[in-house]
């Protein structure tokens, strides 16, 4: 630290004996003299940039069974790189998996009295267990995040959004979500928490409604599985009529499940690491129940008008990739993966679609019959012809 615990009163303050060679950041908290909030966001030291190259991944160093290092090349403007590491987990027998279990025990600060507010638009990875989950005008307390609609009057419903997870099946098995939760003395006695299951790929949601009550309680809730689906958690107070500025619903706990078959895969986001000042990061995995990983980088910058961002890098295998491709081969389809593209087979034709990691769309074709190769870059996809689905390794 150049500067460390300074207090003001005010909303600026000069600081001097920088060095121009170097990078800063700043945070900021406030205080009432009592309470203490948050860190804000860092924002940075740096004369602004017009662009930000896009890095390289490159690949895996210090592979053992407990972590790898990540590499990548430096990109020019870069002030620091995200390392995004995804994990594969492929089953050789039935098992119901417990996908999450989050008790929001990160959060330490606050009271139910006297609660602190995340940004409108939060992801959690400082408080999570696991990373990417997102919350929309939320506050929290110690061991707890609560859900309050106070922006509803601009169209903003409080949220918690559970990562996206990517499934590999040729039967999808059932996901249960309990939800430990609890309304405050504010809400009405027809508060309902509502949980849905979104199929990330249409964003089409099946959702499950309880009343809630005044002391807190296990709600538990059962969906049908998608190949890349996330969980999404609201609440809805018919009787609260100030725009929901008032009542909150409190959640303690998350835990999801997922039924899993002999040869089915699970991925999801691993880990999600913010890098300074370097081009390597190493990711430990030990005591991970995943059987491989990979990973890609970006690279970030301060412009005149904000945050920039580099396109996403090459995404790089590490451990044993065998194990996340799941090759489909029905009667009337086979999908594989194969030096620059995926090969797909067709006995009839059929709609092809080709999704990266993050559920994104990257291709989509009308197949004939007959071989249909879909040119792609190096990485893992789900690709989906027909009501066919699996998970392929692109080298």
């Amino acid at each position: 630290y150049l500067l460390q615990d300074y207090e003001t009163t005010a909303t600026s303050h000069s600081v001097d004996g920088l060095d121009a060679s170097h990078i800063y950041y700043f945070t900021v908290q406030a205080t009432d003299g009592t309470l203490v909030s948050a860190e804000s966001a860092q924002a940075i030291v740096k004369t602004p940039s017009e662009s930000v190259e896009t890095p390289t991944a490159l690949s895996a160093t210090e592979v053992t069974t407990n972590g790898f290092r990540a590499n990548w090349t430096e990109a020019e403007n870069a002030a620091w790189y995200t390392l995004y590491t995804y994990s594969y987990h492929t089953f050789d027998a039935d098992e119901n998996w417990e996908i999450e279990n989050e008790s929001f025990d990160g959060f330490t600060d606050g009271t139910t009295a006297k609660p602190l507010y995340n940004d409108l638009d939060e992801i959690l990875n400082d408080y999570t267990t696991n990373p990417d989950w997102e919350a929309v005008t939320t506050i929290y307390c110690d061991g707890m995040i609560g859900l309050k609609n106070y922006y509803m009057v601009m169209g903003y419903y409080s949220s918690l959004y559970s990562p996206v997870y990517y499934t590999s099946s040729d039967n999808l098995g059932k996901v249960t979500v309990k939800v430990t939760a609890y309304r405050d003395a504010d809400c009405s006695n027809f508060t309902e928490i509502g949980v849905g299951c979104i199929d990330a790929t249409t964003q089409t949601p099946s959702w499950r409604s309880a009343t809630l009550s005044a002391t807190p309680q296990e709600y538990e809730f059962t969906f049908d599985a998608h190949e890349v689906y996330y969980i999404g958690i609201q609440f809805d107070d018919p009787y609260n009529a100030d725009y929901g500025q008032s009542g909150v619903v409190w959640i303690d706990d998350v835990t999801i499940t997922q039924q899993f078959t002999t040869g089915d895969t699970f991925s999801r986001m691993f880990s999600c690491d913010d890098v300074y000042g370097g081009n390597s990061f190493y990711v430990s995995t030990t005591d991970s129940d995943y059987d491989s990983y990979s990973y890609f980088v970006v690279a970030y910058t301060n412009g005149e008008d904000g945050t920039l961002n580099s396109e996403q890098s090459n995404e790089v295998n590490v451990n044993n990739t065998s194990s996340v491709t799941s090759v489909a081969n029905t009667a009337d389809v086979m999908i594989s993966g194969t030096e620059g593209a995926a090969n797909v087979t067709l006995a009839h034709e059929a709609h092809i679609n080709v999704y990266n990691v993050q559920g994104a769309l990257v291709a989509s074709t009308f197949g004939n019959e007959g071989l249909n190769r879909i040119t792609l870059p190096s990485g893992i996809y789900v690709v989906k012809a027909g009501t066919t689905t699996a998970k392929v390794i692109v080298k």
